[in-house]
């Protein structure tokens, strides 16, 4: 015999209400309990025992698009949630995926649209409650590993149709404690920084991590470097290590924005790492510096492979080849080239990504493509094993 799947509904309209109860009487196997909506934290264990939640989101009130988040982060691994939304246009929906939602409905409600996503959510299989690691390395000295960085995480923030793939729940750490700019590339204002976990190393648990981070208008969520210059050793390996694994067990994807200089703290969480995104310029210079960092991550025995961007190259033609050749030198698969775009310095000027300022832009294009490829490195489904 198996258990019934539990689903709550925390609905407030009359044709969602209606809608959920017609479900639990059509599908005997499956316990729906419907509610009013509410704080997610006074629900206790409605919550802890549900497979899927359904929450009515009314965009026309205030305050409404938060309280989305809050059940996000209250909601048990593998509970499925979906949106159902009032008054919701394009950027909303985008915003409600961004903040959780595996899908969304769209009022009016009836029936059939909420009986097909409940059916889909309770058949999606879970997702892995641990996430991917990619520390951000620069090459040489003014890469702009932090505008890579912050593109990169804002792209895979947003679901892509082309190739398909959902939304990432992302986050960005800025552990360069004397010159990070995360927050400057992303025109956010943290209330908390890296340096209220220092302050507070005994209390770092997923509470409290989840307290300092500030949530960015691309939906990337971000720990911010201190606002004034620490000296590098403030952080211990413990500490940093600790800071990537409460990151990792709360998104699909956590970018390390790492200072140029490496401390013994930055090995720990270079071996901590699934994926090194080594930024460099497309120079001799660049490819030198690259070198150096190539032979660190040997020295250390850091597990990570490597994806190599080159910033600011040359022409469309010139720069694939101008890859190619660094790639082939350095030992490394294909390289990343990033052009030289004015929508670049545009964008920073705005404190947004490109990503997302100039998303038409040849840059916006470039940095796309570098996050589609980085996504199917860290996210290929496992192959399927053939009988013989």
């Amino acid at each position: 015999m198996t258990t019934p799947a539990s689903v709550l509904v925390l609905a407030g309209g009359r044709d969602l209400i209606e809608a959920s109860q017609a479900l639990g009487r059509r599908a005997p196997e499956t316990t729906v309990a419907v509610a009013a909506p509410c704080d997610p934290r006074s629900l206790n264990g409605a919550l802890s025992n549900a497979r899927a939640v359904v929450m009515e989101v009314d965009l026309g009130l205030p305050g409404a698009l938060e309280g989305f988040g809050d059940l996000a982060r209250a909601a048990p691994d593998g509970c499925k949630l979906i949106a159902a939304a009032r008054n919701a246009a394009g950027e909303d929906v985008r915003a409600l995926f961004r903040s959780g939602a595996s899908d969304v409905l769209t009022a009016p409600f009836n029936l059939q649209a909420l009986s097909e996503a409940v059916t889909e959510a309770l058949a999606r299989p879970a997702a892995p409650a641990a996430g991917k690691v990619v520390a951000v390395v620069k090459g040489a000295g003014g890469s702009g590993a932090t505008l890579v960085a912050a593109n990169l995480a804002a792209a895979l923030a947003q679901p892509s149709r082309k190739p398909a793939r959902p939304a990432r729940r992302t986050a960005i750490l800025d552990l360069d404690l004397q010159f990070g700019d995360a927050a400057v590339a992303f025109d956010a204002q943290p209330r908390h920084t890296v340096l209220d976990a220092l302050k507070s190393r005994a209390r770092l648990d997923a509470s409290f991590f989840d307290g300092l981070l500030t949530d960015t208008q691309e939906g990337v969520r971000l720990l911010a470097a201190p606002p004034s210059l620490l000296p590098l050793d403030a952080i211990d390996a413990a500490t940093a290590v600790r800071l990537v694994e409460e990151a990792r067990a709360a998104h699909d994807l956590t970018f390390v924005d790492l200072p140029a200089a490496w401390t013994d703290w930055t090995a720990a969480v270079l071996n901590a790492a699934d994926l090194v995104v080594l930024v460099t310029g497309a120079t001799v210079s660049g490819a030198t510096g690259a070198r150096r960092v190539l032979d660190g991550l040997a020295e250390i025995g850091a597990p990570a492979e490597v994806m190599l961007v080159l910033n600011r190259g040359g022409g469309l033609l010139d720069g694939r080849d101008r890859a190619a050749k660094i790639a082939r030198v350095l030992e490394v698969e294909a390289a990343v080239m990033l052009g030289e775009d004015s929508a670049a310095l545009k964008a920073a000027d705005r404190g947004r990504p490109v990503v997302v300022a100039a998303p038409s832009s040849r840059l916006a294009k470039e940095l796309q493509a570098a996050a589609a490829r980085l996504d199917a490195r860290l996210f290929a489904p496992a192959p399927v094993a053939r009988r013989i």
